[in-house]
């Protein structure tokens, strides 16, 4: 196992400070998502297919890291609720991927607004000047994170946007 880099006091406070924001976003999603019939794990799911979109079964399994019974099954609760559309594919009739139906895009669109408005709210709190670092700072990190787990090979931890 490569060594790690020495975390000094000020990354640890970065670190807290990441843990915390994650779960004020967190808490903001498990009480909005509920209130349109999804859980967690289906808002989730909706938001890889939607950034990878014609997204194959085994795909999605593997970035839920759940098996491809447990996702065939959760796509098919997710067909029969109007999310998801199964497609065949014009080049390889064998392979079918997966598609949102334009009532699941209406929903990712509203939960993303409300989360947007809240954010906006939030922000809101601080000085016109400090808002336009934050959000500086905000992408600057977002790329470093990326590029963090490419670099690890890990799957990209985004949806749409």
């Amino acid at each position: 196992m490569p060594r790690l880099p020495r975390v000094t006091p000020e990354e640890r406070k970065v670190a807290s400070i990441f843990a915390a924001l994650l779960m004020d976003v967190g808490a903001f999603y498990r009480t909005a998502i509920p209130r349109y019939g999804l859980s967690l794990g289906q808002y989730t799911g909706l938001r890889y297919i939607a950034a990878n979109e014609p997204v194959r079964i085994s795909a999605l399994a593997r970035c839920a890291t759940i098996s491809r019974p447990t996702a065939t099954a959760f796509v098919d609760r997710m067909e029969r609720k109007g999310w998801v559309l199964r497609i065949r594919s014009e080049e390889d009739r064998r392979v079918i991927g997966l598609r949102l139906t334009p009532k699941a895009s209406r929903l990712l669109r509203t939960l993303e607004t409300e989360h947007a408005e809240f954010l906006a709210r939030a922000l809101a709190r601080l000085p016109r000047g400090r808002r336009r670092e934050a959000v500086t700072w905000l992408g600057e990190v977002d790329r470093a994170l990326r590029a963090e787990r490419a670099a690890h090979g890990m799957a990209p931890a985004r949806g749409p946007g």
